[in-house]
């Protein structure tokens, strides 16, 4: 006979069913191990910027970063940036910044002058 068990908003669960959700809930706790037991793998590219400043850059690339991903900007020229973080992180943080620094569309405005007389 198998089981049911009430999880929360009455859900029902029959028991084989809960093995992948305390899985779940231990995975948080092998991560947090895997992290004391192995070094952190993570991966630095140097950024040169051909159209933005690196400030700018920062402020739209930010919500791409882990937690721990880091951002320094080259204060003299601020086209040069180095971007750390885990690698599938930055793979996604290049392609972001490829896309978003691009050159600036050229507006060209013309006038032209209508000089009229009255007969």
């Amino acid at each position: 006979m198998k089981k049911l068990f009430a999880i929360g908003l009455g859900i029902l669960v029959i028991g084989a069913a809960l093995a992948p959700l305390r899985a779940q809930q231990e995975a948080p706790d092998k991560i947090e191990e895997q992290f004391r037991t192995e070094p952190l793998k993570f991966k630095k590219e140097i950024v040169h910027l051909k159209y933005l400043r690196a400030g700018q850059v920062e402020e739209l690339i930010h919500p791409y970063m882990s937690r721990m991903g880091r951002i320094a900007a080259d204060a003299r020229g601020d086209k040069l940036m180095v971007v750390s973080d885990f690698p599938e992180f930055v793979d996604k943080l290049l392609a972001v910044i490829k896309e978003i620094d691009v050159k600036p569309a050229d507006i060209v405005i013309t006038a032209q002058l209508v000089v009229g007389s009255s007969a």
